[in-house]
């Protein structure tokens, strides 16, 4: 593209890059960059940010297909939603049985 660019590498040794990144974010938007700059965070940060997003996105569909499939068998919205709302209470007792069992 023809541009100039000044490339920056870091490693955040254990740290949360989430984390790490949101400082990085903050202080640069405490900084007055000249016209026609711009900052670019690319790397590994981006591609888990990508991920994240897609998983999030991927989630929220199987969630609607699951209470499509159970809307379709019961014929009822409100008892769809009643079996939906009892999956965070199963993970919530898988998560402690397994502790109990020390898995």
């Amino acid at each position: 593209n023809g541009r100039r660019r000044i490339v920056v590498y870091a490693n955040t040794d254990g740290g949360d890059m989430g984390r790490v990144v949101g400082d990085i974010r903050a202080l640069i938007a405490k900084q007055q960059l000249p016209t026609g700059t711009f900052v670019s965070l690319e790397g590994q940060f981006q591609a888990q940010e990508q991920a994240t997003t897609l998983i999030a996105g991927l989630s929220l569909v199987s969630l609607a297909m699951m209470f499509l499939v159970l809307y379709s068998r019961y014929q009822s919205a409100v008892l769809a939603a009643i079996i939906m709302a009892n999956i965070p209470l199963a993970l919530i007792g898988s998560v402690v049985a397994m502790w109990l069992a020390g898995v």
